[in-house]
C-alpha cells in the first residue's frame, strides 16, 4: 500500500510533490502496520494459548516443535517498543509534515488530526501493553505459585499453560524438574518401605554413592531351625504366612533397639547395630534385641499351639568387629547397589 497508492496518485495527478506524497504514505502505513500487526499478534496468540493449545498439544509441547518460526522475547520487546514509542512519534511526524505556510488555512484541521491521533493512539498502545503485560504476569504468577508448591513438598505440581516461545521452554523445563523430583520422592518413599524412614534418610545422607567406611559394628543373624523339613509338603501359603509372622516380630525386636534389618535370608535375617548410624553401645543393643526376639517368640509359639502347629525354634548369632559399611554393587544409569556391611 505504501508503494502502490502513492504511485497511482502520481500517475493520475502528476509528479509535482511526489517525494512529499511518498513520505506521507510511508509514515502512515508504517504507523498502521505496527499497530495492526502487534494487535493481531497478541490477540491471535492469546486465542491459541487459551483455546487451541490445550487440545492440540496433549502429548507434545509447542516449544519443541521443529521447524516452527517463533517470535522471540527480544523481538516482542522490539515490536512493543515500536508500537508504544515509535508509532506516536511517527504519528506526530505525519501531522508536523503538513504544517506548512501554504496550508495555514488547514491548521485547525491538522490540530484536530493531532488530537485524534492522540485519542486513538493512547488506547491502542495501552491495549498492546496490557496484552503483553497480561501474558508476562500470568506466566510469572503461575511459576511463582508452582515454586511455592515445590518448596512446600508438593512435587506433583505442573504448570498447564503451553507456549511456543522461550517462556514455554522455561515452563517445560520447570515441569520436567518437578517430574524428576516427584520420581525421586517416589523412589525415596519406596525405599522407606524396606527400611524405617530414619534409617532410609541416614543411608541417603551418608552413602549417596558407591563406597563406604570402616566402622566397628555388631551383626545379628537369626534363622528358624529345621524350617526346610518343617515346610516339606506344606502349601506355599502356609510357609509364607509363618515367615511373615516371624519376620514381623523380628523386625519389631530389632528396630525397638535401634537396629536395622539389612536383609532377609530365606528363613532368617541379618541385622546391623551401630550402622548406618554410629552407636557406642551397639553390642549391648544387639543383645537386648536378641532377648526381645526370644520373648516375642514365646507369644508366636503360643499362637501356633492354638492353631495345632509345632513351635518355632530359632538360632541367633551375634558378632562385633570392624566392617566396611557403605554401598557396594554396580552403578547402572544412576542406580547404585545395595547398602551392606562387610
Amino acid at each position: 500500500g505504501a508503494v502502490i497508492f502513492p504511485f497511482g496518485i502520481c500517475i493520475l495527478g502528476g509528479w509535482d510533490g511526489a517525494g512529499f506524497i511518498w513520505l506521507q504514505f510511508a509514515v502512515s502505513f508504517t504507523i498502521s502496520a505496527l499497530l495492526t500487526t502487534m494487535q493481531t499478534f497478541f490477540l491471535l496468540e492469546a486465542f491459541l494459548i487459551d483455546a487451541l493449545y490445550p487440545d492440540f498439544f496433549r502429548d507434545a509441547r509447542p516449544a519443541e516443535v521443529k521447524g516452527a518460526v517463533r517470535v522471540s522475547l527480544g523481538w516482542r520487546v522490539m515490536l512493543l517498543w515500536g508500537a508504544m514509542a515509535l508509532v506516536p512519534l511517527l504519528a506526530l511526524l505525519a501531522v508536523a509534515l503538513n504544517f506548512t505556510e501554504g496550508r495555514q488555512q488547514h491548521f485547525d484541521d491538522l490540530r484536530q488530526l493531532a488530537t485524534g491521533v492522540t485519542v486513538v493512539g493512547l488506547p491502542f498502545s495501552a491495549f498492546l501493553m496490557w496484552m503483553m503485560g497480561r501474558n508476562l504476569l500470568n506466566w510469572v504468577r503461575a511459576h511463582s505459585q508452582a515454586t511455592r508448591e515445590v518448596a512446600a513438598g508438593n512435587f506433583g505440581v505442573r504448570i498447564g499453560e503451553q507456549r511456543p516461545d522461550e517462556w514455554g521452554q522455561l515452563t517445560d523445563g520447570f515441569n520436567d524438574m518437578t517430574a524428576a523430583l516427584e520420581r525421586g520422592e517416589q523412589l525415596r518413599e519406596t525405599f522407606g518401605q524396606f527400611v524405617s524412614p530414619d534409617v532410609r534418610d541416614e543411608i541417603l545422607e551418608r552413602y549417596p554413592d558407591l563406597g563406604g567406611e570402616v566402622q566397628v559394628v555388631t551383626v545379628l543373624f537369626a534363622d528358624i531351625r529345621g524350617f526346610t523339613r518343617r515346610i516339606a509338603g506344606e502349601a506355599p501359603e502356609a510357609a509364607v504366612d509363618l515367615l511373615n509372622r516371624f519376620m514381623s516380630l523380628s523386625v519389631a525386636a530389632v528396630e525397638e533397639e535401634g537396629g536395622w534389618v539389612n536383609k532377609f535370608l530365606g528363613d532368617g535375617f541379618m541385622a546391623l547395630f551401630g550402622a548406618p548410624r554410629p552407636r557406642e553401645d551397639h553390642a549391648e543393643l544387639a543383645l537386648r534385641a536378641a532377648r526381645g526376639l526370644i520373648a516375642r517368640l514365646v507369644g508366636l509359639n503360643a499362637e501356633l499351639a492354638m492353631e495345632g502347629q509345632a513351635p518355632v525354634a530359632i538360632g541367633i548369632g551375634i558378632h562385633t568387629g570392624p566392617a566396611l559399611v557403605g554401598c557396594i554393587g554396580a552403578s547402572l544409569s544412576g542406580r547404585v547397589g545395595q547398602n551392606v556391611a562387610r
